[in-house]
């Protein structure tokens, strides 16, 4: 009985921590910002500007300086239990 109530308090912050908004019973999981080809596809080269994407989809996960180039980085993973990953 003593192992048993040991094994569950030691569990319980297990279970909390692997739990979050994007969680399923099965194992997998999705973390960041999923843009699809159909919103990308919404986006004019030259007429899009920093502000619209911002409105568009948040702030970048992270930005990198390329030259005279700032690049914005949306990552998207989604892990499934069964099936191919994104």
């Amino acid at each position: 009985m003593r192992a048993l109530a040991l094994a569950l308090i030691l569990a319980t912050p297990l279970a909390v921590s692997t739990t979050s908004a994007h969680a399923n019973p099965f194992g997998g999981y999705t973390t960041g910002i999923e843009i699809t080809q159909q919103q990308m596809d919404t986006l004019e080269i030259g007429k899009t500007t920093q502000d619209n994407v911002r409105e568009k989809f948040g702030a970048p996960g992270r930005r990198e300086q390329l030259g005279d180039t700032q690049v914005w980085y949306y990552d998207y993973v989604k892990i499934k239990h069964f099936g191919k990953n994104v």
